[in-house]
């Protein structure tokens, strides 16, 4: 019995760590791409804080949404749905599917 615990405790720790560590990677990756894009276009200083932009409005839209679902279906099932949206998005820009047209 406490053997089983202890396994529970330990998968549930590498999920939170995976899901933080994904969080934390997307925050932070803003940050170079708004250096490219600066240098890119002309020095434009506002396209270059667009990345830091977008990611803290994406946490203001989804911020009442996330909370709503904290709270009417826990925060496992909560977590696991968005490591799915998450690595569903991530796999999609990585393998984007072409379409064809005849």
């Amino acid at each position: 019995m406490n053997q089983q615990k202890q396994n529970g405790n330990i998968i549930a720790i590498i999920t939170m760590f995976f899901l933080f560590a994904m969080i934390s990677f997307v925050t932070n990756l803003a940050a170079p791409f708004g250096t490219i894009w600066k240098n890119q276009y002309a020095g434009a200083n506002t396209l270059g804080m667009m990345g830091n932009m977008m990611n803290f409005l994406a946490y203001l839209f989804m911020g009442i949404p996330s909370g709503n679902m904290l709270v009417k279906i826990g925060y496992k099932k909560t977590a696991l749905i968005a490591m799915a949206v998450g690595s569903s998005v991530c796999s999609s820009s990585i393998f984007p599917v072409y379409s064809v047209q005849i």
